[in-house]
């Protein structure tokens, strides 16, 4: 067998990897880039160097592909950028560049990436499409648990996160969440992890994505993860929550109350990657590229191969 050449790039250095028949693989180190571990990976189902419609979509108003390492730079906090490493090889879903994200053996943390609109120049919808292109590597290990992904929030530093439960006018989150899955180990199941304000308990609500299982994703391989969400009419259970994974629907509720003050609109949509209640078991990689907000469903990029 024959493994392919990955090229990894930290946002200061440039490393290549040349793979080989061995269990385990390693990068060589640079100067001041630590050794990071990474595995053979199969081809993924992407669209090459083909163009992702969301590019020339004219509702959406944020598109990034990681094709420049500078892209931290469009967001507007981030942390554990030691984390996040740009990769080009076989592993790629579209153009040259993915972003991996690595979770480190008894570590919580992923990444941190948030788009606030307040400190973009735009005003604070009540309404947001997302969609992201999303790959679990094989390493990806749930057997102690669940935690974090990409989603919409409007903590304002107050509520809505991290066991600051939520009452209506402090905040809250619908950040996606990832779990064991029941088909196999091979899967993992995808949901929203929510922070509202009739929450049962002082963490957030789990709300699965599991329509026809379409929110069972299978290790190494590229899916379209699509999320919406609409705030409620303050003091009305009447918000909206739906998620799509390749075009097709996964989950949907619409009789949430996210708020009873019409202060609470979006602020940000938070790319959280985060492992736990407890740490990791192993070390870990997850690729996430095209990340597009939009006004507007997005949909699927054009010519992928699923």
């Amino acid at each position: 067998m024959r493994y392919p050449k990955i090229y990894i790039y930290a946002e200061c250095h440039l490393r290549a990897l040349s793979a080989a028949l061995l269990p385990a693989l390693f990068l060589a180190q640079a100067s001041g880039c630590a050794e990071i571990p990474t595995s053979a990976l199969s081809r993924p189902q992407g669209i090459g160097i083909a163009v992702d419609a969301a590019a020339n979509d004219k509702n959406v108003f944020f598109f990034e592909d990681f094709e420049n390492g500078n892209y931290g730079k469009r967001f507007s906090h981030g942390s554990h950028s030691r984390n996040r490493h740009l990769v080009t090889g076989d592993v790629v879903f579209n153009g040259k560049k993915s972003l991996r994200i690595s979770v480190n053996k008894k570590s919580n943390y992923g990444t941190s990436l948030s788009y606030r609109f307040s400190e973009v120049g735009m005003k604070e919808p009540t309404e947001l499409y997302a969609r992201y292109y999303l790959r679990f590597d094989e390493s990806w290990n749930t057997s102690r648990g669940s935690g974090k992904l990409p989603g919409p929030a409007g903590r304002y530093g107050r509520g809505g996160w991290g066991g600051r439960t939520s009452d209506g006018t402090n905040g809250w989150s619908a950040r996606m969440e990832f779990g064991q899955s029941w088909i196999s180990p091979d899967f993992i199941d995808l949901g929203y992890y929510t922070y509202h304000a009739y929450m049962p308990r002082k963490y957030g609500e789990n709300m699965p994505w599991d329509i026809e299982d379409r929110g069972s994703l299978k290790k190494n391989r590229w899916y379209c993860v699509e999320t919406y969400v609409k705030l409620n009419t303050p003091g009305e259970s009447d918000g909206i929550l739906r998620g799509w994974v390749d075009g097709y629907l996964a989950m949907e509720e619409t009789n949430i109350m996210f708020r009873t003050t019409p202060a609470l609109k979006i602020e940000e949509f938070w790319v959280d990657i985060y492992y736990g209640g407890h740490s990791a078991p192993s070390d870990m990689h997850l690729y996430i590229d095209n990340l597009a907000l939009s006004t507007r469903r997005i949909g699927t990029a054009v010519g992928q191969g699923n």
